[in-house]
């Protein structure tokens, strides 16, 4: 439990689902749109872009960050989540869980 994976966008944008076997997971996801408000980096010859850490963003007086959308879900056993591609996220695990997800890409993005 409380393991995490940092503020990150999946590789090529793509879109992801995740259904709950067992335990919690909190997820914090921001709008596509809004990656740019989260001060992104994209270090010499890398391809997708770092973010700062949640604790950073929310430390800090940028106006820029308080202005991204956020939505803040708990997933619970036996539900599903869908990540739009391209939308910057993080996850802590609340306990230890056992999940199923996939990334995948279409038309859409």
């Amino acid at each position: 439990a409380e393991s995490q994976a940092k503020l990150h966008v999946d590789q090529w944008h793509g879109h992801f689902w995740m259904h709950m076997i067992s335990g919690r997971k909190r997820w914090t996801i921001f709008h596509p749109e809004d990656a740019h408000l989260l001060r992104p980096v994209v270090p010499e010859g890398r391809h997708h872009p770092v973010f700062p850490s949640l604790a950073e963003l929310e430390a800090g007086n940028d106006e820029g960050f308080a202005r991204a959308r956020r939505l803040e879900v708990i997933l619970e056993e036996g539900e599903t989540l869908f990540v739009p591609g391209g939308a910057p996220h993080l996850v802590v695990n609340l306990t230890d869980t056992v999940a199923v997800a996939g990334n995948f890409l279409d038309e859409s993005n």
